[in-house]
């Protein structure tokens, strides 16, 4: 079974929140948040309360997340991220979705990458970072570095094709947290 990281992310300091607005966008998903920063390294752990919650989508068959629909997604949140990081910790993509359009970012392999001062821009603004504090991370195999000095959580190698929607009971809704799974 191949593991890779495949999730999508919003700022939010409220995991029921975001959970509400799924349920709402009937989208299935399981919501998580690193509330003691167990997904960031030493040097990017702070003692501050989180402020992204993690959500991994589920569709009907394993490992086929191609038609997740967005723009669900962006009509209940203003602004959200999807990772992707291949199993070889190497290769990764980032799509950031910010005033209604879309950035995606691809590092397949080492050479040097440029960025464009509209990329610059967003990834900034996204982050609330300036773009020097990021740019030494935006690197082929620095991809969960880069979540980490950014705040966000990198759920490593969460193998996305344990998840999808026979797998667990939603009930009447379509969002869970992850707290309330079993191991």
């Amino acid at each position: 079974m191949s593991e890779y990281t495949d999730y999508y992310a919003v700022r939010s300091s409220n995991k029921f929140d975001v959970q509400k607005k799924l349920n709402e966008a009937k989208i299935y998903s399981i919501v998580d948040a690193d509330e003691d920063q167990y997904w960031f390294m030493d040097e990017f752990k702070t003692n501050k309360p989180y402020e992204w919650v993690i959500i991994h989508c589920i569709n009907d068959i394993p490992g086929n997340f191609e038609d997740i629909d967005l723009k669900k997604l962006s009509r209940k949140f203003e602004s959200y991220l999807h990772f992707f990081e291949d199993e070889d910790r190497k290769r990764w993509e980032l799509t950031i979705y910010y005033n209604e359009s879309y950035t995606e970012l691809s590092f397949n392999d080492d050479k040097e990458y440029s960025f464009s001062d509209e990329e610059k821009k967003t990834l900034s603004n996204f982050f609330g970072k300036e773009f020097d504090q990021l740019k030494p991370y935006l690197k082929y195999g620095k991809g969960g570095e880069f979540l980490n000095a950014s705040g966000v959580p990198n759920f490593e190698m969460y193998d996305q094709n344990l998840l999808y929607k026979d797998s667990f009971e939603f009930g009447d809704g379509y969002c869970l947290l992850a707290d309330d799974l079993e191991d």
